[in-house]
């Protein structure tokens, strides 16, 4: 997703819900070491490369396939959602109008990790996401559109009910991270 400048300037204020897998350790791109230089350091993160730039574009697309296959309406180009914990936003790539359900685009061809459409088998660093932009949101389900490329593609709708269990650690792991550093 393509952020604002007003987005980028806030993720230097908050902990975005991409940079909660790197604070909890489960994001194969990034850690921790990696959030707490961009949020303290005049650096400008990673944001590009021929994958992400697909990603990129294929986003849009994917959505309008998701929105057919939810069989609601999307909105797009949502303001910024805020934790009441106030360290914590998410900005959602789209959310079900009415409802304010999140719904995140991936496209990967690391598709190993992904469970047959329909389960909430996703990989960890995404769960946590979508978890942080469901508590940002302040709904308990969200859904995470993937595109699975590699020797073959596919689409793949991923429903997924909030795990309190793991909202509750999002939420102190962040907010002692917070503190921390």
């Amino acid at each position: 997703m393509t952020i604002t400048a007003q987005q980028a300037t806030d993720r230097k204020k908050y902990l975005g819900a991409s940079d909660i897998g790197a604070i909890l350790g489960v994001n194969p791109f990034r850690n921790a070491a990696d959030v707490w230089v961009e949020k303290t350091q005049n650096v400008v993160p990673f944001v590009d490369n021929e994958s992400i730039e697909i990603g990129n574009d294929f986003e849009r697309p994917l959505l309008n396939w998701a929105e057919r296959k939810i069989g609601r309406t999307l909105a797009f180009d949502l303001p910024t959602a805020y934790h009441p914990n106030g360290i914590m936003c998410a900005n959602l790539d789209a959310a079900v109008m009415g409802d304010g359900l999140p719904v995140e685009a991936k496209c990967t061809a690391m598709s190993a990790e992904w469970g047959d459409e329909g389960t909430d088998i996703v990989p960890s660093s995404y769960l946590v996401q979508l978890t942080a932009q469901m508590m940002c949101a302040g709904v308990d389900r969200g859904y995470i559109a993937a595109f699975l490329g590699g020797f073959s593609m596919a689409r793949r709708l991923y429903a997924i009910e909030l795990n309190t269990e793991l909202a509750e650690a999002i939420n102190e792991q962040a907010c002692e991270w917070w503190e921390k550093y």
